[in-house]
């Protein structure tokens, strides 16, 4: 599932070409995804300009001046691609928006768990998907003293409570492994145990990470591309994500015999180095 370093690149690259830009129509081939797009969503946009690209944790949100949203959330294997008129259709092509000049914003997505909402821009803080989220991962509010207070008596695991959006919004299973490494933090440690110094250095990782990955273009593991088709770097520079059995980066520069590690933990691959991640 794309997280929000891909997200992020998507939109970037969406914004570069359609951001104040006007929506000639929009074709909904098919409107059957995680949830069925709304019925009027092509007469609503059609003719509307495009005022605004943001994001919120993993969804990326495209404003109109008609005082429309479109809330989109990818899913396991949705994407946006930007092509030309005359381009073949890929398969799995749910949505197309029609831009001047040819160009075509397509909403590809071969599982069909991704989702595209419309609604009215001043419901946004309101609407249930993003009502619950914590805050940004690269923002102030996502401070020491915050992730203190927010893990202070949770008894569950530091990954876990990293991927509850509700906690902090945008994180998933690929940069929490890197992130935790980098913070030489174990995995299955326990929110409350962390200490000061635990809990400082995973709020400037998560910072550090997040931006590293955005700028390489995210992670492509399998599906994932940005908007022009180009596939994310940040796979190349993963230290410990997919790369069981491999010798620890961190451990080769001490001259010990660290090995990375797979567990399985609240139903995801777990990546770390029992060395540099030592559990209590």
């Amino acid at each position: 599932m794309p997280e929000l370093p891909e997200v992020e690149t998507i939109l970037q690259g969406i914004a570069r070409r359609v951001l104040k830009s006007r929506i000639q129509s929009v074709d909904v081939i098919r409107a059957g995804l995680r949830r069925v797009i709304d019925p009027h969503f092509s007469a609503r946009l059609a003719s509307a300009c495009v005022t605004e690209l943001t994001r919120r944790g993993k969804y990326m949100i495209m404003r109109t001046d008609r005082g429309d949203s479109i809330i989109v959330h990818l899913g396991m294997s949705g994407r946006f691609l930007l092509t030309d008129t005359d381009a073949t259709r890929a398969r799995h092509t749910h949505v197309i928006f029609h831009f001047p000049d040819g160009l075509q914003l397509r909403f590809v997505d071969p599982r069909r768990f991704g989702a595209i909402d419309l609604i009215r821009t001043e419901d946004e803080r309101n609407w249930p998907s993003l009502a619950l989220l914590g805050p940004e991962p690269m923002s102030e509010a996502f401070s020491p003293d915050y992730l203190s207070a927010a893990i202070s008596r949770k008894s569950a695991a530091i990954k876990a409570i990293l991927l509850d959006q509700r906690v902090v919004a945008g994180l998933g299973n690929i940069y929490v492994c890197e992130i935790l490494f980098r913070a030489r933090v174990n995995p299955f440690t326990k929110g409350r145990e962390l200490t000061v110094r635990e809990i400082s250095f995973i709020v400037r990782e998560t910072r550090q990470v997040l931006a590293a990955a955005i700028a390489a273009g995210g992670s492509t593991l399998r599906d994932y591309v940005g908007a022009d088709g180009e596939k994310g770097g940040y796979k190349d520079l993963h230290l410990v994500y997919d790369r069981a059995g491999q010798d620890c980066p961190q451990c080769a520069h001490l001259s010990r015999k660290g090995v990375i590690r797979r567990a399985v933990q609240g139903g995801r691959s777990s990546f770390y180095c029992p060395l540099c991640q030592d559990t209590r």
